[in-house]
């Protein structure tokens, strides 16, 4: 039994399965209650696939080559300076990557080093614990709140089906789409309310 289920969750667990799955590992390792039940092998892939995926999304917020030289020719309709100290301009763009890079790297090394403790941890809420430290990590706050959103089973997204597919059965006379999105979004919200 013991190798069945080793075999069945090795995809989810083991950083050398050929089918291995990060986002279970990659949220356990943002979670501050449970990253220390993670092995050395799995904090190492966490921590590599935060430093690439980090650096992938500060990348993509940052403008574009074509971006910022069309801001240049806009702006200075003298010879610009990226035209006559092109090297300089080169050396200052790769500089900047590097520091991006540096940024991210560092807050996720940051984030592993800290051995924060806290009073009541059952009761700490992850997701919470990131938009409250988003100053504090500003490159990996925002990936791990991406991460930690994603719902551990389909179940709930099913009771909306389900309460939609009953709404919508027939049963009902005039009810038209507007209302019906309504009427689940009530439905599925009556604890709130």
């Amino acid at each position: 039994m013991k190798e069945e289920i080793e075999r069945r969750f090795s995809s989810f667990l083991d950083p050398f399965h050929p089918n291995f799955k990060p986002t279970y590992v990659v949220a356990t390792s943002l979670d501050p209650r449970y990253r220390i039940v993670l092995s050395n092998d799995q904090i190492k892939f966490a921590i590599d696939f935060l430093k690439k995926e980090c650096f992938q999304e500060t990348e993509e917020r940052l403008p574009s080559d074509s971006d910022a030289s069309q801001c240049v020719d806009i702006l200075s309709e003298p010879e610009p300076p990226c035209k006559r100290f092109w090297l300089l301009s080169q050396l200052v763009a790769e500089k900047q990557q590097d520091d991006e890079e540096q940024n991210s790297n560092n807050d996720v090394y940051e984030y592993f080093r800290s051995k924060r403790h806290f009073p009541d941890e059952n009761k700490l809420d992850p997701l919470q614990f990131w938009i409250q430290n988003e100053k504090i990590y500003p490159t990996l706050a925002p990936f791990a709140q991406d991460i930690l959103v994603i719902p551990a089973s389909s179940t709930p997204i099913e009771r909306v089906f389900s309460k939609a597919g009953y709404s919508s059965s027939g049963r009902r006379n005039r009810l038209s789409g507007a209302n019906l999105e309504l009427e689940v979004l009530l439905k599925a919200n009556k604890s709130y309310i």
